[in-house]
């Protein structure tokens, strides 16, 4: 293991230490891989290529090195507060992630709080974005900063400050504005909250960005006074434009295409002039601000070291260690080849794996020029849109498509129910219901389809029966009646809360739209329980749903953006265009897919 510490020319110590991704990724060989396949998949459907080898190679040993860190800090405070003679609550450890726009610093803030959340002592980690302390649109066009978003002078940095500050200090609950990527605005009325996190994680574009002098001359105070940890996310501008331009292009069939979208205007655009207007937004925004405030927060380091291609790929790379790219010059996609760390918690980490010939996006960060296109998967986090950030090819919603089919419509099959978005009308009852030719576990209403989920539902089940896998209709239509005893039971049986969790509320129920409906094997075994997965009913479906028009509507961990826990046997039809996109984007639910923001909990 070669480290090195010092400068660049040779000359004089260093502070930092300098290791290529061969030699960091040794640090995992004794580490318990804490995320599975399906964790792996969640994640890269946020927007990078994630494979479990990249996570346990650059992830895995940064958490473990964030962990030592977080436990260095508790026992600092023990230490103190026994010599001072104080019983103090502990205060949260706070790490800031920085970096470009669609570099990548959104995934890595996910994947370090999935993995932190798996260590031992830090359950409650959280994860907030800068994005809730930009100015409403209406104040940044009084100011006349509109073309400035994202820019120091955008950020309401009191504001920021006192939140961090609130939670640094162990306030019991601490409250942010919520920001819509679809809107481009703060949503009046709507919050997030965090309460007494073990680690709380800051992402955003300026968050190492220095203290502004006062107007007593005095330095202020800066947000990362606050942090105990830093990481920044590098990588070769050039690069980091491709993926910029490769995500405005995507945006265009999935966010833009919402007749709600800030940036409706943009969905219709050719791919040529899709490809300007990305160009000019980013030489005139997104480039300029990256090269006066976010590239100088990166701090010190050795010259050359954010391009990270180190020995990455030694059988191939070139002289300077660099993989060659493809003909156009440009990176396919992103992993992270080199890391600088320095005693005072600062890590850098440096992103370039050229090996393809397309170029593909990084996950979605701070607001820039266009708005954000990665979804969350759990609160607090501001939830932005997620339809077009998959850097996996794949059909998705055309122009045409996003127009034809409403969300709204009960009778339109892209119609998205949930916590926030009841059935109108709520007492809606589908025109066109009808018992499909499948094998039934119910009878009644519950089991009817409309004739569109009918229809496909006859020819997956036909497909599994072939493949020797029995698959029955559990529960199908659901009317409102039905759905207000079947909440009420639970409210009575369990408590409201309880009941929420667990079922719709009349009015909000998917059941009642004919486009759903639960499966089971046909035998009862583990019918409508988390063991259910693991049927072959279960294993099919979610490999093979997609085929025939179907999604997993409530997919495992993603109950922070649903509303509900994971249900393996609940199927929602879509179309078969838009459930390939899905599958092949890696995109997991309808709320990241079109663009809508998440819906954890009634409004």
């Amino acid at each position: 293991m070669t480290l090195q510490r010092t400068e660049a020319n040779g000359d004089g110590a260093s502070p930092f230490v300098e290791l290529d991704r061969q030699t960091w990724s040794r640090l995992a060989a004794q580490m318990e891989q804490p995320l599975n396949e399906e964790d792996i998949f969640r994640l890269r459907g946020l927007g990078d290529p994630l494979d479990m080898k990249e996570v346990r190679e650059v992830y895995l040993p940064l958490s473990r090195l964030l962990h030592l860190y977080v436990e260095a800090s508790h026992q600092l405070h023990a230490a103190t507060t026994t010599f001072l003679g104080e019983q103090t609550l502990r205060t949260p450890f706070v790490i800031g992630v920085a970096g470009s726009v669609a570099v990548g610093k959104s995934t890595i803030a996910r994947v370090l709080r999935e993995m932190l959340r798996r260590w031992p002592g830090t359950p409650n980690v959280e994860l907030i974005t800068t994005d809730g302390f930009l100015y409403p649109l209406a104040e940044l066009k009084r100011r006349h900063l509109l073309e400035r978003k994202g820019f120091p002078e955008s950020y309401d940095r009191r504001a920021l400050l006192r939140f961090v500050s609130a939670v640094k200090g162990g306030a019991e609950e601490v409250r942010a504005p919520w920001y819509s990527h679809v809107t481009y605005d703060i949503v009046p009325g709507k919050e997030v909250v965090v309460r007494r996190p073990d680690v709380l994680i800051v992402e955003g574009l300026n968050v190492l960005a220095p203290a502004r002098p006062r107007i007593d001359g005095k330095q202020g105070l800066a947000l990362s006074d606050f942090f105990d940890f830093s990481i920044y996310v590098d990588a070769k501008t050039s690069y980091i434009e491709e993926w910029y331009v490769d995500r405005f292009r995507k945006l265009r069939t999935t966010a833009f295409a919402q007749p709600e979208s800030y940036f409706h205007r943009y969905a219709t655009l050719s791919d040529e002039d899709a490809e300007s207007t990305a160009r000019g937004i980013w030489k005139r925004i997104n480039e300029p601000n990256l090269e006066e405030n976010v590239l100088p927060t990166r701090g010190a380091r050795p010259a050359g070291a954010h391009q990270g291609c180190g020995p990455l790929h030694p059988a191939h790379a070139s002289a300077e260690g660099v993989t060659p790219v493809s003909s156009t010059g440009q990176p396919s996609r992103r992993a992270f080849t080199g890391l600088l760390t320095a005693g005072a918690g600062l890590i850098a980490l440096s992103a370039c794996t050229p090996e393809t010939s397309t170029p593909s996006p990084a996950a979605v960060d701070a607001p820039s020029g266009t708005p954000s296109a990665t979804a969350t998967t759990q609160a607090p986090e501001v939830t932005p849109a997620a339809a077009a950030t998959s850097t996996q090819p794949g059909p998705s919603p055309s122009s045409a498509a996003a127009t034809q089919y409403s969300l709204t419509d009960p009778t339109s099959p892209w119609v998205v129910v949930n916590k926030h978005r009841p059935l109108n009308p709520q007492i809606y009852v589908p025109a066109d219901l009808v018992q499909p030719a499948v094998r039934l576990a119910v009878s009644g209403e519950a089991s009817l389809l409309n004739s569109t989920t009918a229809a496909a539902a006859e020819k997956m089940f036909g497909a599994a029966a072939a493949e020797g896998v029995i698959m029955a209709l559990a529960s199908g239509y659901r009317s409102y009646s039905t759905q207000v005893a079947t909440y009420n039971g639970y409210v009575a049986g369990s408590g409201q809360a309880a009941a929420d969790r667990a079922s719709a509320r009349p009015g909000f129920s998917e059941h009642q739209t004919g486009w759903s409906f639960d499966i089971s094997d046909g035998g009862g075994a583990c019918s409508f329980q988390p063991c259910f997965a693991e049927q072959p009913a279960a294993v099919w479906a979610k490999a093979n749903a997609h085929k025939f028009g179907f999604v997993v509507r409530y997919p495992w961990m993603f109950h922070e953006i649903t509303g509900y826990f994971y249900e393996s046997w609940h199927l929602r039809y879509i179309g078969v265009e838009a459930a390939t996109a899905m599958a092949t984007g890696g995109i997991a639910t309808l709320e990241e897919y079109f663009g809508l923001e998440a819906a954890p909990d009634y409004l």
